[in-house]
This record gives C-alpha cells, structure tokens and sequence, in this order.
C-alpha cells in the first residue's frame, strides 16, 4: 500500500469483475515510477498474474490519465507493438483511495539495476540498444487513424505543445532565477524544426520502460499514460537522453546501466533507427536538447511533489532536485555545442 491507496480493496473489487485471481494473491511492487504506482499480483494456481497501476492521486486529472491510458493500450491490442493488454479500470476513486487500471502481465523483465544487468550475457546486452531501437520504429510505423489512435493528440507542432506545456511547469516548480533553463527555453522557442507529420510518441521511451527476454528482445513497452500524437525524433531523444555511453555524461538514469560490458553506444541507437525507419534525422539535435530540458523540469516536479507530501513519491525522489539540476546543465551544454544557434 503507498499513501492512501489500498491494495486489499482492489484486489476484492478485481475478484467482484470475475477475474480468477485465488483466495492468496503476492503484491509486489515494481519498478521506482513516480508518476504511477505499479504492481504485480500474483495468483495462486491457474489464476492470472495482473498487472495494477495508479496515479498517484484522487484527483478528477488522475482520473483522466487512466481512461486515457486504457484507451491507448486497448487501441495498441490491434497493432504489432508489444504493449500489455488492458482488462479492466476502475474509475471510482472510492473503492481503493485512487483509480485504477489492471492489465496483462506480460513476460519478461525491466532492466533498471546494475544486478538486472548482470543477469544479462554480454551477448544478450549486444542485442538490447538495436532491440529498443527497432521497436520505437515499429511504434511510430503504426498509423494512428488506422487503429483509433488519431484523437488522443493535436495535429499541430509537437515541439511547440512541449515548450507551452512544460515551461508552465518549470514556473510552478522550478527556480524562475535559472538562467540555464531561460536560455534552453530561449533556444528551443526560436528554432523549432518543421513536423511534417503526426505518429504515436510514447512520450518515455527507455530502458527502463521495456521488458526484456534473456536473449535481449524486447517482450513489452510499458508506460503509456503519456503517449499522444507527436514527432518520432522526440522518443529517439528521449531514449538517448536514457542511455549514457560515457561516464557521469548522462544522469538521467541512477545507474550508468549502458556502460556495463555489451551494451552498444548512442551511435549504433540512431543508425539502427534511422535505416528500420527511414526519417531524416537532421534535427535530432533539437529533440535530444528539448529532451534533456522536459525530463528536468518532470522529474523537478515529483521532487516538489515529494517536498510536500512524501508518502506519493518512491524514496528516490529525495535527490531528484540534483539530478532535475545535472539534466538541465547536460541541456544547456549540448544546446551550446550544437550548429543549430
């Protein structure tokens, strides 16, 4: 239980939806997500193994977050992305002290550990960095009218929703005195690259957010509450942002994973991704810079978020205002480097 939700309670109002679920069921969490709590149940015999997640809130928003995630994953059921199928959402708030989604849980496992990673052959780790590339190709080769997804986001520029969004943000959150964030924020709003069109972003792509199977392939992408219409550069930045190759370079992770022994370098990522999907990637500069800048002012925000109520928040988030501060300098240090001032 975490906060006011109570795990008991779902798990009686899953057994009243007919799921088969035993009279023991192991509540485990999983993963250090702060946005939404995940968990695992497990059934006894040859009952189910559910998946449950929930925002960290009651609030009418949260609400809409999992209707919203529920529509996401059940339109995904249709297509070739390998996304864990929705079976049922609670809107209620007062059956558990949140809303609430169950889904399949799919096999596999998250790598986010230096003991997840050891696991792994370095063979197996050779195969992950082409494996998630691969897949974020095949996600943003899905065309959203063809599986009901054409709704879920604006038709209009993505890197100009991004900037609107999240500079509000950083104003509720932030420091307004730091001048590193104004400059990125500055760069961003004057060079603006063309959308030419409108794909399915994830909006989280990373290690982290992935199932993997021991030989390196990827069994499931996870996370989809903030998945809209967008450009695909966004998720590639955002996947680099994930994926250091050198040392103390990319804190967006706790652990330098990639660095272990087999991992590929950010390099093998981008040409992956760009001969499975054809994209001119001209401007991904920008997005990994519009990357760095949105994951600090995110995490910024559960940091705050914990600040006032601790208990909505994984115990990590303690030392998020450090790493929000080690993004936004990585951000404005690739901004300067860049040829596109």
């Amino acid at each position: 239980m975490t906060g006011t939700f109570e795990v008991e309670a779902a798990e009686q109002w899953i057994r009243d939806q007919g799921f088969d679920v035993g009279r023991q069921v192991e509540v485990r969490r999983l993963g250090e997500g702060n946005s939404n709590m995940t968990y695992l149940l497990s059934t006894e015999g040859a009952g189910l193994d559910l998946v449950l997640r929930h925002p960290p809130s009651s609030s009418e928003g949260s609400v809409a977050y999992v209707r919203r995630e529920f529509e996401i994953l059940s339109s995904l059921a249709g297509t070739d992305v390998p996304a864990p199928a929705p079976l049922a959402i609670c809107s209620d708030a007062s059956v558990a002290g949140a809303p609430f989604l169950v889904m399949e849980h799919l096999a596999g496992t998250v790598v986010n550990s230096l003991n997840d990673v050891r696991r792994l052959s370095v063979d197996a780790r050779t195969r992950v960095g082409p494996a998630l590339a691969a897949c974020l190709a095949q996600i943003h080769a899905v065309d959203p009218a063809t599986c009901g997804l054409d709704n879920i986001g604006p038709h209009k520029s993505y890197a100009e929703r991004q900037i609107n969004r999240w500079a509000r943000r950083w104003t509720a959150v932030g420091n307004a005195a730091d001048d590193e964030v104004a400059e990125i924020t500055a760069f961003l709003t004057l060079n603006v690259p063309p959308q030419e069109e409108h794909r399915l972003v994830h909006g989280d792509y990373s290690l982290g957010n992935v199932l993997l199977d021991g030989t390196g392939a990827v069994t499931g992408v996870l996370d989809w509450e903030l998945c809209t219409l967008g450009e695909p550069l966004a998720d590639l930045g955002t996947l680099l942002a994930y994926w250091p190759d050198q040392p103390d370079v990319h804190p967006a992770t706790d652990e330098n994973l990639t660095l272990e022994p087999g991992f590929t370098r950010q390099a093998d990522l981008v040409s992956t991704y760009g001969a499975l999907s054809g994209r001119d990637l001209t401007h991904l500069g920008y997005y990994r810079v519009l990357a760095y800048w949105r994951l600090a002012i995110i995490i910024q925000g559960v940091h705050q978020r914990w600040l006032v109520a601790p208990e909505s928040a994984s115990a990590g988030a303690a030392g998020l205002g450090t790493k929000a501060e080690r993004l936004i300098h990585l951000g404005h240090t690739l901004m300067r480097r860049s040829n596109m001032r």
